[in-house]
C-alpha cells in the first residue's frame, strides 16, 4: 500500500466524499471526530488546515491519518476502515507513519475516547498522559505523547515479545 497525500481536487474531495457517508453510515463519525454533528463541507474544510494521507483498497479510503500542529508537535489522527481493521499489516503501517513523522517533528500528540487503543498504543512507545474529562462529545477521552525513544523502545520490547512468542 502506498500513502497519498491529499489534494484539494475533484477526484481527492469524491474519495472525501465517500469516506465521511462510510463513516456517517456507520456510526464512525463519533468515535473518529471529537466534537460537531457530521456536516460534509465541514469535514472537507478539515483537511484544507491538516495535512491527510490516505491509503486505498477496491471500496474506497481504507486508512487515513491526519495532522496538525500544535507548537512543536503534531497533534495525529488515524482511521482505518472497519473492512480493513483485522490486518495483521496494521501495527507496522501505523509505527512506520509515526516513525516517518518522527523523522520531521519531537512530539507526537494522540487523542482517543476509544479505551480499547490504549494498549496498542502503550505498546507502540506512547505515553498515556491521562483521561481529560469532558473532552470528547462531553464524555473523557485520554491524551497520549510519542517520542522517537518511546517509539524505539516500544517497537524494540514488541519485536523482543515476538521473538519469545517464536521461539518459546
Amino acid at each position: 500500500m502506498m500513502w497519498t497525500v491529499y489534494e484539494p481536487s475533484f477526484t481527492h474531495d469524491i474519495l472525501l466524499e465517500r469516506w465521511f457517508f462510510e463513516m456517517v453510515d456507520g456510526a464512525e463519525f463519533a468515535t473518529t471526530f471529537a466534537s460537531g454533528e457530521p456536516c460534509l463541507s465541514n469535514f472537507l474544510l478539515t483537511f484544507r488546515s491538516h495535512t491527510l494521507w490516505f491509503e486505498l483498497d477496491e471500496a474506497g479510503i481504507m486508512t487515513a491519518a491526519w495532522w496538525g500542529k500544535l507548537g512543536d508537535a503534531v497533534v495525529l489522527s488515524y482511521w482505518i476502515a472497519p473492512r480493513a481493521r483485522k490486518r495483521p499489516s496494521n501495527v507496522k503501517r501505523f509505527a512506520d507513519l509515526c516513525r516517518q513523522l518522527l523523522t520531521r517533528e519531537p512530539l507526537i500528540i494522540g487523542i482517543t475516547c476509544q479505551e480499547n487503543l490504549l494498549d496498542i498504543h502503550r505498546r507502540l512507545g506512547y505515553t498515556i498522559v491521562g483521561k481529560l474529562p469532558g473532552l470528547w462529545r462531553g464524555c473523557g477521552a485520554w491524551l497520549m505523547t510519542l517520542t522517537e525513544q518511546g517509539l524505539i523502545q516500544g517497537l524494540g520490547a514488541r519485536r523482543s515479545r515476538r521473538r519469545e512468542v517464536t521461539h518459546g
